[in-house]
């Protein structure tokens, strides 16, 4: 119990640090940006452009940092549940606007409605963060994909719920795939990041891996405890 109690801290502790430095690296330019705003004079458009920017990153930190409050709120592994359908639907939902605004097309399916064993704020988390990434990879006129499958429990291990998501994107270097199969912390993602999904997966008994070749896509695949 100690040892699982220590390795429950020493999670957290690795999600919390991933988390500040998402933040750190969202205010900073901030700062930068208040700066110019004191130095741009009387042009409307660029002062505009400088707070709409400002107010973006804030909020992106936000979001961030309500992610750190919803870990703190510690519960066992199996504790809650969470219906898939209902944090792809919240996950897809929220990811609209920012597919719109870039003309990016989300698409979904999968098999009939089933269970997670982990907190809904978690799955959409993951889901939302994969969905803005893939978007920010994508084209306008192009698709991102979400789907989803069932695996029943065998003797070799426990059933669980795979999630792909797949963009035809510019796709990612072969060091940083190799980074994120090995278990990794990829740098460069924005918003929560791809470090900080891995670890939510890791603290919730799921899986993280991804396939891509650059110019053809890229496909994200977790895979998660079903209930």
């Amino acid at each position: 119990m100690a040892q699982e109690l220590e390795t429950k801290a020493d999670t957290s502790g690795s999600i919390a640090a991933a988390i500040a430095h998402e933040v750190n690296n969202l205010l900073t330019p901030v700062i930068g940006l208040a700066d110019l705003l004191e130095h741009t004079g009387g042009d409307e458009a660029v002062r505009e452009q400088l707070i709409e920017r400002a107010v973006d990153r804030c909020q992106r930190a936000v979001a961030i940092c309500g992610l750190l409050v919803d870990l703190t709120k510690d519960s066992p592994i199996g504790s809650r549940t969470c219906s898939l359908k209902d944090c792809l639907d919240t996950a897809i939902s929220t990811a609209q606007s920012r597919a719109a605004d870039t003309g990016v097309r989300l698409e979904c399916g999968f098999d009939e409605p089933g269970q997670l064993a982990l907190p809904p704020t978690v799955v959409e988390h993951i889901v939302l963060n994969l969905l803005l990434n893939a978007i920010a990879a994508s084209s306008a006129g192009s698709a991102v994909t979400v789907s989803a499958s069932y695996a029943p429990a065998s003797a070799w291990r426990r059933a669980a719920w795979s999630i792909w998501v797949e963009d035809r994107g510019r796709g990612l270097e072969a060091r940083s795939v190799a980074s994120v199969n090995r278990g990794g912390l990829p740098s460069g993602s924005s918003g929560i990041g791809l470090a900080v999904v891995r670890l939510l997966c890791q603290r919730w008994g799921g899986k993280l891996s991804v396939a891509s070749e650059l110019g053809i896509g890229t496909t994200f695949h977790v895979e998660l405890p079903a209930d």
